[in-house]
């Protein structure tokens, strides 16, 4: 008889043993039929849970958008410190030596008027 197995025709069939259910669907059997049960009915529908839902289509887009923006934010990072080494390294040139020239000028007026606070307050601690 058609869907039951044995000697004695006591067992069901198995009627899942040939269907893949996609996206962590269940192939579950039952009455000479079977049926893909998705994980999700609201992510995933159709016969075999194949057909995704619009609003996990959007996240997926979504999600390649922001990979594609890290991805490209990366690149450029990487190309401006590359042109900064060429200019410094191959050209002789360093673009940011006015800043660091200024900055040390800024910190060396900083410790000299520390210094002088110090000796102004020796000197008027022992009168």
């Amino acid at each position: 008889m058609y869907g039951y197995e044995s000697t004695n025709c006591e067992l069901e069939t198995d009627m899942c043993t040939n269907i893949t259910c996609e996206n962590s669907g269940i192939c579950v059997s039952s009455y000479l039929s079977w049926t893909c049960r998705c994980l999700d009915s609201t992510i995933y529908t159709g016969l075999y849970c194949q057909v995704k839902s619009s609003s996990l289509k959007q996240k997926e887009l979504l999600s390649k958008s922001f990979a594609i923006i890290a991805i490209v934010a990366l690149s450029c990072v990487v190309a401006f410190v590359i042109i900064m080494d060429i200019l410094k390294y191959v050209f002789n040139i360093d673009p940011v030596d006015r800043e660091r020239r200024r900055l040390r000028l800024e910190n060396e007026k900083q410790q000299e008027k520390k210094l002088r606070r110090k000796r102004f307050f020796k000197t008027s601690s022992k009168h």
